[in-house]
């Protein structure tokens, strides 16, 4: 062991016995001293020590246990050792058996006991901070173990029914396929109708394979990837994600949807759908059922410009599509996420906003929060659009 690199601090006010012990021991220990309780305390503040070595009668300061008392409650982990007279052994005895010191050594020491013991103190300190770095090492080590236990559960919980989903969808894609040839036959509408109910199976069959693909990457110890690039039809996610709310909606406001863009964006529908159903319940808490009759909630879509029905945001220009929600006014969780100075420990919905914003901003999007004439608010997502 390199007993150098533990430096010992060594308080006595005698000024003679300080200078002594350094010319004694200077050579194999890397010595530091004080002359008071004191001194010692304010040194011990600003340089690491790994063994305090006192004499026990420091003047009119504070006495060695003292010291080591102060020492133990603010540096545990620093060995603790008195020099005493034999008139200050049950001192010195009651303060060991306070657990305040780890040994005492009795006036007059030789200098090789001295050195014995001050290597001793040394190989204590050295074998205590490694039993320390063992106990992290293996409580790290549980941890991370029962981690592993349960993210291996929740993935096996996730994996097991999406992939039952993802067959269910690939045998109902596969059926409406075999009906193709039939559609020549049917009235307009009634195609149309299939069409848009094929390509729905399609896009919830290709998020299915996306969570399965997430999973397998999360059990291989990868990272949850960056949003992959795909392509959604704006008008149909908004379709689907209104579908569960639009009985409360109705309930608490009159909904309207200004759809039809087409407008396709550079991100995968599930993704999507992610930004979409984030913002919902908060526009849903919004509506005071009290004011049912008032409330207004209007959902839109745009592609390369917005449609004539929009309300007032920013133009979005070539090359982007989304959507839009207008809603009533007065909530202050948009507001706050709007100007960055939110809680979200405090508020789920403020929360949500900050989920969106990251989500539409690691699509290469914006995210901008409006207010309307009528003192309502409007919600804008823009994306890239689809190549």
């Amino acid at each position: 062991m390199e007993y150098r690199s533990h430096p010992i601090l060594y308080v006595d006010d005698d000024v003679l016995n300080l200078r002594s012990f350094v010319a004694l021991f200077g050579d194999t220990f890397q010595v530091v001293t004080a002359g008071s309780g004191e001194e010692a305390l304010a040194l011990l503040a600003s340089r690491p020590v790994s063994v305090l070595l006192s004499d026990q009668r420091l003047g009119p300061g504070i006495a060695g246990t003292q010291l080591c008392a102060a020492v133990r409650e603010r540096y545990p982990e620093i060995v603790r050792m008195i020099v005493t007279a034999y008139g200050d052994l049950d001192t010195t005895i009651a303060g060991i058996n306070a657990g305040q010191i780890s040994r005492y050594i009795a006036k007059p020491w030789k200098k090789d006991e001295m050195a014995s013991a001050l290597r001793d103190g040394i190989e204590e300190f050295y074998l205590r901070a490694f039993a320390r770095e063992i106990q992290e090492l293996m409580l790290a080590q549980q941890q991370r173990a029962a981690s592993e236990v349960v993210a291996g559960r929740v993935l096996h919980q996730i994996c097991n029914p999406t992939t039952a989903i993802h067959i269910n969808l690939l045998c109902a894609e596969g059926a409406l396929r075999s009906l193709d040839p039939l559609m020549g036959a049917v009235p307009a509408p009634f195609a149309a109708t299939f069409r848009e109910l094929r390509e729905t199976i399609r896009d919830a069959r290709a998020a299915a394979a996306d969570v399965l693909g997430q999973v397998d990457r999360l059990r291989e110890g990868e990272a949850i990837s960056a949003p992959a690039a795909g392509e959604a039809n704006v008008d149909r996610v908004l379709r689907a994600a209104l579908a569960p709310l639009r009985g409360e909606l109705g309930r608490r406001a009159a909904l309207s949807l200004e759809l039809g863009s087409e407008a396709r964006v550079a991100v995968e529908p599930s993704y999507l759908g992610q930004i979409v159903l984030n913002l919902l319940p908060m526009v849903l808490a919004a509506c005071e059922p009290a004011r049912a009759a008032q409330n207004r909630v209007a959902v839109g879509s745009f592609g390369a410009a917005a449609p004539a029905g929009a309300a007032a945001g920013v133009d979005p220009g070539g090359g982007r599509g989304g959507f839009w929600i207008a809603f009533p006014g007065g909530d202050g969780a948009a507001r706050a996420a709007d100007e960055r100075e939110l809680d979200a420990h405090d508020d789920p919905r403020a929360l949500a906003l900050v989920i969106v914003r990251q989500l539409v901003t690691g699509a290469g999007g914006s995210f901008h929060i409006g207010e309307q004439a009528d003192g309502g608010r409007e919600l804008r997502v823009e994306l890239p659009s689809a190549p």
